[in-house]
């Protein structure tokens, strides 16, 4: 192979050849057509600090980086092959040791038929320029790692964040502030964001406070956290907290919000403030207005609620009626009010209405969608929209219904409705507190009218004695007269008594026993009732027709004015009764009609068997009784208004009869009319009650 020194091969200029291959800046080499080196310049050697002897052949791979060499050699072998020029970068050892990256690059050498005479190469270090584009690689990859983290936190973040260029218009918008607002990042980019999620009531303001910003670089949001309320896309209002910070060294300049939403933090406090509102107003009210009062505008002025409403229910109307309803100063608020105290609500009907019905609470964000709501003309006319009721409760039973209405359109907040739900029934328990206390107060009245009923009793019980004491007097003084005069009589011989005077005055004698007998009886079952102590009824088989028969026939020869008349079963019906306490009761309802008809007339007796029941009537045409009265016609020591101070009378009798009916398991009843007569119906059963016979009751 020609080499350097013996000069073979190299071009007839040598000196002006090797002085410019020695002084170019990069290494440069020859190799033949076969590629092995036979010379190098003079940079190589002082680069590599080798000499040729070690370098020529393939000696030059000594100084490749051992983890490039295999793939230089493959390349550079193949490019010998076919003649094709040959480029690669790859590190070479210095004699420092270090390596450095040198862009290679040799080209064939032809002669005049094209055949490659030798390989002509240069190695250009470029490691400083491999380096700087490492550097603008690294700086770049930061870069992007740096906004790949930016635009992380910007996706991660659970703050809406909303940057707007100095026309106000979004230019972006993250996933945060797409939840919270409702709307999508292509919906809201170049949109103003004052149009866009600012209540239309603040927009003015917003736009005369970010002009002012731009102006002086001052304003309220800077740099700071600031309360203000923000709108979804459906409509609704939430309050945010709101810090703004200036990027003036972006272009154009731009202006980023940092927006929490404080909706659930701001509930809480406020359903603390309607928790301890309602608890105050309920401990220190005295009457129920007073408390619904006070609960309804402080739950509004806590919420910023326009309307609130508590509806109690009308038992015997079976409506809701307006109790008491409060309002903030609002635009026709006046006739909605007064229009709302004229209604009243059915079972099912309107707002109220369904929640009574269905004892549930309802939350509506927006009247406008609510046809069912019958007021919603007026309210869409007056500005209000949502709308929550829930029910007042004491245990199952729905009192009323408590209503509050917005101005504004809000979604339903379930711990909020929960919260009111249990107020109602705070609501409820403190109306049912002081219902019982008023009711306390009416039984208080009562018992004292009790009281005065009972000593007027015991007023009556005294006439009674003194009126039991006459009526037992007299026929003792008529027992007595008789007696004297048979004694008279009998003292002046047999002739001055005749068996016929002897046996009239031993009738009257007999006749007036028995009355005595009877008032002495009643008085003795009247202290057994009154004292609870028992009766017992001695029963044996009686035939009330008969028994009726009877006492009619004993009444008929005392009284010339009256005419009595006995209808129905002439003979029975019979059972197992006690016939001288049904005689006793027979003969004071007979007597009550004779003693009532002043005037005389018809008294008609009927007796009559119903299924299992035997059925006496008695009926006269006399005063009747008040229907005032009625109702205690049965009750000792009573006596109606229109008879006490005309007819003489204990009071004692009608009782009497009821209680000696009633232990034998019937009942007596009574119809009448004042001025056209009474009817007293008494009802005995035919078979004998299985319950045991006793009055041990309180009279």
């Amino acid at each position: 192979m020609p080499t350097q020194e013996a000069g073979v091969g190299l071009p007839t200029s040598e000196e002006l050849f090797r002085t410019l291959a020695d002084n170019i800046s990069q290494l440069a080499w020859m190799a033949d057509p076969n590629g092995s080196i036979f010379w190098f310049n003079r940079r190589w050697y002082e680069f590599t600090g080798t000499t040729l002897r070690e370098m020529q052949g393939w000696g030059w791979t000594k100084v490749h980086h051992p983890d490039h060499v295999d793939r230089v050699v493959e390349r550079i072998r193949h490019s010998w092959e076919t003649g094709e020029a040959w480029e690669d970068t790859f590190p070479l050892r210095g004699r420092d040791g270090q390596f450095r990256s040198f862009l290679s690059r040799a080209l064939p050498i032809r002669d005049e038929q094209g055949s490659v005479v030798c390989w002509f190469g240069t190695n250009t270090d470029v490691t400083a320029q491999l380096e700087a584009e490492q550097e603008r690689e690294r700086l770049l990859a930061s870069e992007r790692s740096a906004r790949q983290r930016a635009e992380g936190i910007l996706e991660t973040a659970l703050d809406g964040i909303i940057t707007i260029d100095d026309e106000g218009r979004i230019r972006d918008f993250n996933p945060a502030a797409q939840r919270m607002f409702g709307r999508s990042r292509a919906d809201a980019v170049g949109q103003e964001v004052a149009e866009l999620i600012i209540p239309p009531r603040f927009r003015d303001s917003h736009r005369r406070g970010f002009a002012h910003f731009l102006a002086t670089g001052k304003g309220q949001v800077l740099n700071t956290r600031t309360d203000l309320t923000a709108l979804r896309a459906d409509g609704t209002e939430f309050p945010v907290e709101v810090g703004v910070t200036r990027i003036s060294a972006s272009h154009p300049s731009l202006t980023t919000g940092y927006i929490r939403d404080v909706t659930e933090i701001r509930q809480n406090e406020k359903r603390r403030a309607v928790r301890y509102a309602v608890t105050n107003a309920l401990a220190n009210a005295d009457s129920i207005p007073d408390a619904t009062s006070a609960i309804l505008r402080a739950v509004c002025e806590i919420l910023g609620w326009q309307v609130g409403e508590l509806w109690l229910v009308d038992r015997e109307a079976g409506l809701l009626r307006l109790l008491e309803a409060w309002s903030m100063p609002l635009d026709g608020g006046d006739e909605f009010m007064a229009a709302s105290r004229t209604w009243t609500f059915p079972p099912g009907v309107g707002l109220p209405g369904s929640v009574w019905a269905t004892g549930e609470p309802i939350w509506l964000p927006d009247l406008a969608a609510a046809s069912s709501f019958p007021r919603v003309e007026l309210a869409a006319r007056v500005g209000l929209h949502a709308i929550l009721a829930v029910p007042i409760r004491l245990g199952r039973e729905v009192l009323g219904v408590m209503q509050f209405i917005a101005s504004t359109i809000e979604g339903p907040d379930g711990p909020l409705l929960d919260l009111l739900a249990i107020a109602g029934n705070q609501i409820g328990q403190f109306i049912g507190r002081k219902r019982a206390e008023e009711e306390r107060a009416e039984l208080l009245v009562r018992e004292r009218a009790a009281l005065a009923d009972a000593e007027a009793a015991i007023r009556m019980r005294d006439q009674l004695v003194a009126s039991v004491s006459h009526d037992l007097k007299n026929p003792l003084t008529a027992i007595s007269g008789q007696v004297q005069v048979l004694q008279l009589l009998s003292a002046r011989g047999r002739d001055e008594l005749p068996p016929e005077r002897l046996l009239e005055s031993l009738d009257a004698i007999s006749g007036t026993a028995r009355r005595m007998a009877t008032l002495i009886n009643e008085l003795l079952d009247a202290v057994h009732l009154q004292a609870g102590l028992p009766i017992e009824l001695r029963r044996r088989p009686t035939n009330l027709a008969n028994l009726a028969q009877q006492v009619i026939t004993n009444h008929q020869q005392a009284t010339e004015k009256h005419s009595f008349r006995l209808d129905g079963l002439q003979s029975g019906p019979i059972g197992e009764w006690d016939p001288d306490r049904l005689e006793r009761v027979l003969d004071n309802i007979v007597s009550n009609a004779i003693k009532y008809s002043p005037n005389g007339g018809d008294i008609l007796v009927e007796v009559a068997r119903d299924r299992g029941w035997a059925v006496l009537s008695v009926q006269d045409h006399g005063v009747g009784i008040p229907t005032a009265d009625l109702p205690h016609v049965f009750e000792r020591y009573r006596r109606a208004r229109n008879v006490s101070a005309k007819f003489a009378g204990t009071g004692l009798g009608l009782a009497g009869a009821k209680d000696l009916i009633e232990l034998h398991g019937g009942s007596i009843s009574v119809t009448s009319v004042e001025g056209g007569g009474s009817k007293i119906v008494v009802r005995l059963p035919l078979k004998r009650p299985r319950r045991r016979e006793s009055a041990a009751r309180q009279a």
